[in-house]
């Protein structure tokens, strides 16, 4: 087999830095041709996430007005005004920016150091681009005004992070039945809704990107839609742009009525067979509660890997806080989407920044909570670990995996591989379908590689130099198995076999994570997610009638169950982020009868001194084995969809904490690895 270096291209990415981003090195030596269009030119400015250096010689907020110097003078970049750095207080370690191909190269390779001496690292933002058209621009929005014109949140405030707002909802409304509880809305795609003059959207000045509307310009659509109480919703969804809106259901719009709607979920369900629902409407905070929309892209909802999902969450976070109040004292914000990249230990940039901002918010007299979902991906076999690697007698493999990739995939899948700092001596090779493992390379530390060609990869290796402080990613990259473009490489659909070879041992495990997430409501079925396959039957399975709740004790697989949170669910617990699981209400076999969701993923989060166990505590994402999912809002007023997954449980846990910041006690339930404290009563 011919394996060819991948080049270093314009940004001078190359795998012998230590902490480089393998997805920058990948990106540039490719012309990130999976980052883009047919017929896009390869960008000149790119968006990042940041992480800073801090020590005593160079706080955070010093380090970001230095970055914005030296990209200003430089003409090299900028930073989103929203992030304090001057004549503030309150400095940040921690930002999204863009950055020239010439800045990025003159950090990586002048050999004075003289540039980016304020960063420790950072990480592409760019999301993965199945090659299919998208629909027409809507036209260039105009920038609006400085943020003190912001409309600002009362006592508590709701922020959430998801795709589509049905603002116009019934039980979105204010108490007059007339105008929304939306405050105000913030479409971060490059083709945004609301951009039209009639509705009179602008792009906030200190973000750069998107439109946001407050909900003046809201209440203004509504009253023109309609008369007196009665709204025409289809029409404000229409004169506003809102094409997910069309849809009877919307991720956003479940999520919004589980949040903050009129009747709380344990009202709208039956506890028991002889118990129907009550139907009280809510007399609590979350039902009055303001909220700020964030509205993710398009082009973020289509790719589930979540390339370019942390920057988006960062910018969120920081537009949400924009909007609060002189009074407000309380802000709990919903992220109900999640990620598979990174090293799921709560080191990622986008988990220390958002533990940073929630004690940012409490310097500045704020109580910022922030909800996330544990995922869906416990058994989906995308998660597998060699808990110690040792050297061959022979030099041959110490360890080996089998992914399958599917027939029919329009996206290219990637495979992240952890590994510890002590792996200094392993080496991956990678094998395509039919091919003699013999003849594949070793590829070690400090290495990128690409078969059959650089030029036309169909797979590739991107192994950067082991950082001796934290762990790192190797990233594993497959092409499409097929393409709508012609000439494009293809990867032959099959089992991809993955070994590690290593020259000395390795006690601690090595993690392997397909980095592609579910299906994304109201995206197209474009990439069909990779998997681990259970070569020897170990993989735990008892039968078909009843599958295996969790791994075997002790493991007898490297396919595993556990381990398997969302990177934005790894920080360790009472740190302001609260990771939620899922249950099933009603199952007759078992006492109590709810028990973890049979997808709701699993701890323990890998490394650090006190990983996280596993979710902080569960909520209701599923009635019963027959009665698939729970009712939700759907996109019209009078319309109910069934929903299921923790994305879902993730609102019912941001709801109790609004009211006081604190949660129920939870039903017990003798497993922290998958329910953390408990159960949430629903």
């Amino acid at each position: 087999m011919n394996w060819e270096d991948l080049p270093v291209g314009e940004f001078g990415a190359h795998a012998n830095l230590v902490g480089v981003d393998p997805n920058l090195v990948w990106a540039d030596a490719t012309r990130f041709a999976d980052f883009l269009r047919p017929g896009q030119r390869r960008p000149t400015w790119v968006p990042v996430i940041v992480a800073l250096k801090k020590d005593s010689h160079n706080e955070a907020g010093d380090a970001l007005a230095r970055l914005h110097h030296e990209l200003s003078a430089l003409n090299a970049g900028s930073i989103p005004t929203i992030y304090p750095r001057i004549d503030h207080p309150v400095g940040s370690g921690y930002c999204t920016a863009l950055f020239s191909s010439a800045y990025c190269d003159a950090v990586f390779n002048d050999p004075k150091k003289r540039f980016g001496t304020m960063i420790d690292r950072f990480e592409l933002q760019m999301p993965v681009i199945p090659q299919r058209p998208r629909a027409g621009a809507s036209g260039r929005v105009p920038t609006g005004p400085l943020p003190p014109t912001r409309a600002r949140a009362g006592k508590t405030q709701f922020g959430v992070i998801d795709n589509g707002c049905p603002f116009a909802h019934r039980q979105l409304r204010d108490a007059a039945g007339v105008g929304t509880r939306v405050l105000n809305i913030w479409d971060q795609d490059a083709e945004p809704a609301f951009a039209s003059a009639r509705v009179g959207g602008t792009t906030p000045v200190d973000l750069g990107y998107g439109c946001e509307v407050s909900r003046k310009q809201l209440n203004a659509v509504m009253a023109h839609c309609g008369s007196g109480k009665t709204v025409a919703e289809d029409a404000c969804y229409e004169m506003t742009g809102c094409r997910d809106l069309r849809a009877r259901f919307s991720h956003g719009a479940a999520v919004l009525g589980l949040l903050a709607g009129p009747v709380a979920l344990g009202e709208r369900i039956a506890k028991d067979a002889t118990s129907p629902p009550t139907w009280k409407p809510a007399d609590d905070e979350a039902s009055r509660s303001e909220v700020v929309f964030v509205q993710l892209p398009r082009d973020a909802v289509q790719d589930s890997s979540s390339a370019g999902l942390p920057r988006l969450i960062l910018d969120g976070l920081r537009y949400i806080l924009s909007c609060a109040g002189e009074h407000t004292s309380r802000i709990v914000v919903n992220i109900s989407d999640g990620s598979s990249r990174g090293t799921h230990d709560g080191a990622s940039i986008v988990e220390e920044a958002m533990v940073e901002l929630v004690r940012e918010a409490s310097r500045r007299g704020l109580e910022l909570h922030i909800v996330v979902a544990a995922g869906n991906s416990f058994s989906e076999r995308r998660h597998a670990q060699f808990d110690s690697l040792k050297p061959s007698k022979r030099g041959g493999t110490s360890a080996e995996l089998r992914l399958r990739l599917r027939p029919e995939t329009e996206a290219p899948s990637y495979i992240g591989v952890r590994l510890p700092p002590s792996a200094e001596a392993v080496a991956i090779r990678l094998v395509p379908p039919r091919y003699d493992k013999a003849l594949a390379p070793a590829i070690e530390a400090g290495q990128a590689k690409a078969w059959p060609s650089a030029a036309r990869p169909i797979c590739a290796v991107i192994y950067p130099a082991l950082d001796k402080n934290r762990a790192s990613v190797a990233l594993i990259v497959l092409a499409p198995t097929t393409s709508s473009q012609p000439g494009s490489p293809i990867a032959p659909y099959g089992d991809w076999t993955i070994q590690l070879t290593t020259g000395k041992p390795v006690a601690e495990p090595v993690h392997f994570y397909v980095y592609r997430n579910q299906h994304n409501a109201g995206a197209l079925r474009r990439g069909r997610q990779a998997y681990f396959v259970d070569a020897d039957g170990m993989y735990g399975s008892t039968g078909s009638l009843e599958p295996m709740r969790d791994d075997p004790v002790p493991p007898t697989s490297p396919i595993r169950r556990c381990g398997t949170l969302s990177s934005l669910a790894t920080v360790p617990s009472r740190k302001g982020i609260w990771a939620v699981g899922g249950y099933m209400l009603l199952d007759g076999k078992r006492s109590p009868p709810s028990h973890p969701a049979s997808y709701s993923s699993a701890g323990p989060a890998p490394g650090g001194t006190s990983p996280r166990e596993g979710p902080d505590v569960s909520a209701l994402s599923d009635y019963s084995p027959v009665l698939v999912g729970i009712p939700a809002m759907g996109t019209r007023s009078g319309q109910t969809v069934r929903v299921t997954g923790t994305s879902f449980a993730v609102p019912q846990v941001a709801r109790a904490l609004l009211k006081d910041g604190k949660l129920p006690e939870p039903l017990p339930y003798p497993d922290p690895g998958r329910n953390g404290k408990g159960n949430l009563p629903p």
